[in-house]
């Protein structure tokens, strides 16, 4: 019996590890594409365009978005397009509110500033690809659906995260098991080392 409970235990370590260190080394060397692996992904919030409810530097965990059949109106959405950087237009990460599709089939979107004005009212977004072209967002251009906001943008705002919503409770109960079973491992290493040590000295004394 204690066998298989060790055998489970060091199988459920192993696939731990292995999976945050997948999860790790993709995220660093394919920053943004982990959402289409595993259909959830994170990502930092470097705008004001959200806040006060997305404050700059949170992290935003979004489940993959295909089409916008079940998407209503305010709804928090991750998207690709245009942005003047460096000299030039280029495609970024955009996280705003969704508001609805043309006829054309062009997402139209808005910041949170405009959140809860009404609809004759609000400014939306509008986008370019340079010079007086215009780009319309579609739904090739979806990435996901916010899901959840990590609060990193403050020490207090993170603590209650971690202690009272779902998600960081999770986030907190992982970090005791992973930690509880790292340190487990490493003392039964210790203790293993100990022990061939101890036969060792057995073996030496018998043959005295």
């Amino acid at each position: 019996m204690k066998k298989t409970f060790n055998l489970i235990k060091d199988i459920l370590y192993y696939v731990l590890i292995l999976f945050l260190s997948f999860v790790i080394i993709f995220s660093v060397a394919r920053p943004g594409e982990l959402i289409n692996v595993i259909q959830v992904g994170w990502y930092k919030v470097v705008s004001r365009s959200m806040e006060p409810l997305i404050m700059v530097d949170d992290f935003i965990i979004a489940r993959k978005l295909d089409d916008t059949v079940n998407l209503k109106d305010s709804d928090i959405i991750i998207f690709e397009t245009y942005f003047y950087h460096n000299g030039s237009y280029s495609k970024d990460i955009v996280t705003h509110h969704f508001s609805h599709v043309t006829e054309e089939g062009y997402i139209i979107t808005y910041p949170h500033k405009e959140f809860g004005k009404d609809p004759s009212e609000i400014i939306y977004d509008s986008w370019s690809k340079g010079g007086n072209e215009p780009y319309y967002v579609t739904q090739d251009d979806l990435i996901g659906i916010h899901v959840e906001t990590i609060p990193l943008h403050s020490g207090q705002e993170t603590l209650i995260f971690l202690v009272t919503r779902p998600l960081g409770i999770t986030v907190t109960l992982l970090i005791f098991v992973g930690t509880f079973f790292i340190v487990y491992q490493v003392s039964q290493s210790i203790e293993n080392k100990k022990g061939k040590r101890h036969d060792l000295g057995e073996i030496y004394t018998d043959g005295e």
